[in-house]
């Protein structure tokens, strides 16, 4: 038994299959709530006095069910501060099954830095 559904596209017929169709909303959903919470992590991130942005795929087309989120800390900050950011961050997506990378600024050479930031939203 085929799971096919087909839809008309510029006058031709395209095939989606059921798989491509449950990947698709998966990715979406997925995608939504990763960036709710992103949303909630900037936003505390900010009151904390703590500057974030986004960086990866979470900003751009490329993200898919099994991306993660990617988290650029600005500037160097103490040990206080980075558990701070460690501890917001992990209880923004706790519950999610979302996976994330942390990376802190000051932990890298200026050139590297700049890579980071050239992919941030």
């Amino acid at each position: 038994m085929r799971y096919e559904s087909y839809e008309r596209r510029a006058g031709g017929t395209m095939t989606t299959s059921l798989l491509d169709r449950v990947i698709e909303t998966r990715t979406t959903e997925r995608r939504r709530l990763a960036e709710a919470r992103a949303a909630q992590i900037l936003e505390r991130a900010e009151r904390q006095g703590l500057r974030i942005s986004i960086i990866g795929s979470l900003g751009t087309p490329r993200f898919r069910l099994h991306s993660d989120v990617d988290l650029f800390v600005h500037g160097p900050i103490d040990t206080d501060k980075r558990m701070a950011v460690e501890r917001l961050v992990a209880d923004a997506l706790r519950d999610t099954m979302l996976p994330y990378d942390i990376v802190y600024e000051g932990d890298l050479l200026p050139e590297r830095a700049r890579e980071f930031l050239d992919d941030r939203v």
